[in-house]
């Protein structure tokens, strides 16, 4: 994982999607990737299962480490890169 990336964002980005054409592919709109991929909203279990189906992914690589790293962060008040 690449920062605190999200791992949506690094999944569409490995396969050259825009948010845009995501979002219209998953039936989201571009802002709720946003919010997903920035960690403002973790985004529900249909959403994410849909991403997941556009982006060829098990629903548990959009979600691998993120939650832990955004637990360590709100613990300790900032980002800590996990392997």
């Amino acid at each position: 994982m690449a920062g605190n990336d999200h791992p949506l964002k690094i999944w569409r980005e490995y396969r050259q999607v825009i948010q845009e054409l995501l979002g219209t592919t998953a039936g989201v709109g571009k802002s709720y990737i946003s919010q997903i991929e920035s960690g403002s909203k973790s985004g529900s279990a249909k959403v994410l299962k849909a991403l997941a189906e556009v982006l060829q992914v098990d629903v548990d690589d959009l979600m691998a480490g993120y939650n832990l790293i955004m637990d360590i962060q709100s613990d300790h008040g900032q980002a800590q890169r996990i392997s």
